[in-house]
């Protein structure tokens, strides 16, 4: 897409940018104006395309509100793009009935896969191989003292929606609104197969996809379904009830720590290859654990002695949890060899304590 911006003496319009967004979607059947419009024609109808047209105009701008359409009216470019004015009334009404049509996602999805169909995705190099991230998670919205429908307290404890978003690179892939109360992993599946769907209709490898999500999702059929599909996948595990004590007095006292640039933190990082979800026994990933201890007081002092070689085994030092400590894992079926640790995952430890940390249970 070429586009030529030209100085002239005419009035400067607010919102040159409509042009660019147009030329973005003009080629989706969803902004046309034939789109849902079968035995809807009537005098003075607006075509459903304009209505959808509108509404993603708006959308660019940040207006989420149906009022700020009056402020569009007035501007040229937009009613030259629209094709008329339409009323916040109008816009309202219309958009509950396109909701209501049973096809309305499958034709967005079909509309994304024509906007992305040939874009280049960003990727994550790992290991030499480049993987397309794709990145689920649930974001609430907060919509306090709102009576809107299916509006409901999020995990944030506050009123409002709990949409669950994909973005594949640093592309928007596909997006679901839904209940302020409703569970991350509720749906999530169904999520994640409309997802698998659109990136093999964008003629994609799967197995150069790397899916990342967090402990929302941390539940053994959601993984089940990423390794059935040949994804590559970090999922960031939910402890729940567990304790983290023993995996952090586990790595204080077999793995060698790696201490950041600044001298603040002591970071630990080790493989558990026999861990596995409870209920998924049987897949092919495995845990990977982070254990961050402070490393500097709030005055700056060293809590513990300057080292880097420290002999493991030295009476003088103790490897409690005197000091706060931040404990971290996630399931992971990436090659053992890709855990290298600039990329803060391999085992970080001496060659006579690989095998037991490969293998250690709690």
């Amino acid at each position: 897409m070429k586009t030529t911006f030209t100085l002239g003496k005419v009035d400067l319009q607010k919102k040159p940018g409509f042009f660019l967004v147009e030329k973005f979607i003009g080629n989706c059947d969803i902004f046309k104006n034939s789109y849902l419009n079968d035995r809807l024609h009537r005098p003075g109808w607006i075509p459903t395309g304009a209505i959808l047209k509108a509404t993603c105009l708006m959308q660019s701008q940040a207006m989420t509100d149906f009022q700020d359409i009056d402020e569009l009216n007035s501007d040229t470019i937009f009613n030259q793009i629209v094709g008329r004015r339409i009323s916040q009334e109008t816009l309202r009404q219309r958009l509950n009935q396109i909701a209501l049509q049973p096809s309305v996602i499958s034709d967005i999805d079909r509309s994304l896969v024509t906007m992305l169909r040939g874009a280049t995705f960003n990727t994550v190099e790992i290991n030499g191989k480049h993987y397309i991230p794709l990145d689920i998670d649930v974001t609430p919205f907060c919509n306090p003292d709102v009576q809107k429908e299916e509006i409901s307290c999020t995990y944030k404890k506050v009123d409002g929606f709990a949409p669950i978003m994909a973005y594949l690179g640093h592309f928007a892939l596909a997006f679901e609104l839904r209940p302020g109360s409703q569970h991350s992993e509720n749906g999530a599946i169904e999520f994640l197969l409309r997802c698998i769907n659109l990136i093999k209709r964008l003629g994609l490898n799967l197995e150069d996809i790397l899916v990342r999500v967090d402990s929302g999702h941390d539940d053994g059929d959601f993984i089940k379904v990423l390794e059935k599909n040949h994804l590559s996948y970090i999922v960031k595990r939910n402890f729940r009830r567990a304790s983290r004590k023993p995996y952090a007095r586990f790595a204080m006292q077999n793995v060698k720590p790696r201490i950041s640039d600044d001298e603040s933190v002591r970071m630990y990082y080790y493989v558990d290859q026999s861990r596995k979800p409870t209920s998924a026994p049987d897949i092919d990933g495995y845990a990977v654990f982070q254990i961050t201890e402070p490393y500097k007081d709030a005055h700056g002092y060293l809590q513990y002695p300057l080292y880097r070689d420290m002999d493991l085994n030295s009476p003088r030092f103790t490897y409690g949890l005197d000091v706060p400590c931040e404990v971290e894992a996630m399931w992971t079926n990436l090659p053992m060899s890709c855990l290298d640790p600039p990329s803060m995952s391999r085992p970080f430890a001496g060659k006579d304590r690989m095998q037991s940390m490969s293998s250690a249970s709690f």
